[in-house]
């Protein structure tokens, strides 16, 4: 019983990890880039409406883990600044995306408002892309196979007929390697 109990617990952690989320952090500072504490931090997705919120840390930093994949809203508001807002923020599949916020006094300022494309730094180990639905869509593929797909990454090389036979059953299914890795290694997920 124990032994069934405890494979359950492996396998609902192998699960976790396919979970279609990304995380959000950054940090808030000052026209000086002094660090900001205690500013008021939300982010909303922008599709479903669903909101966090969370204070910065002494040095200014914040951090939204587990953010289902999607477009974000960011708010920062502290004491003595001005409120500051950004949006088009995308959250990609096992991306850290870090959003450093500078706050404007606010005696200067009335708001600050960011509005399109911000710059944004991935800070995650994880290499990979996100295909779009359209893309999904209209591309041409042999047989509505989405692996192909990945064919359209960089870094990605086809299964050769010597690769698959060498592999035997761990290379069934697989259709490519990426940036010299066993194609086994591959790991996909589905935001449907």
């Amino acid at each position: 019983m124990r032994t069934l109990a405890l494979l359950l617990f492996c396998l609902c952690v192998l699960l976790r990890g396919q979970d279609p989320i990304g995380i959000l952090e950054g940090q808030a500072t000052d026209p000086s880039l002094a660090a900001v504490n205690g500013a008021q931090v939300t982010v909303q997705n922008a599709q479903t409406g669903q909101r966090q919120s969370t204070s910065t840390s002494r040095q200014g930093t914040f951090r939204f883990s587990n953010l289902p994949v999607g477009e974000y809203l960011l708010s920062v508001s502290a004491q003595g600044f001005a409120p500051f807002s950004a949006s088009a923020i995308r959250i990609d599949v096992g991306r850290v995306v870090n959003y450093p916020v500078q706050l404007q006094i606010a005696s200067s300022h009335n708001e600050v408002s960011v509005v399109g494309d911000a710059a944004t730094v991935d800070t995650g180990s994880a290499l990979g892309n996100v295909v779009s639905e359209r893309e999904a869509t209209d591309l041409p593929l042999n047989g509505r196979d989405l692996m192909q797909l990945g064919l359209l990454q960089p870094g990605v090389a086809p299964m050769t007929a010597g690769l698959s036979e060498a592999g035997g059953i761990l290379r069934s299914g697989q259709a490519f390697a990426v940036n010299g890795q066993r194609p086994e290694s591959n790991t996909t997920s589905s935001t449907a």
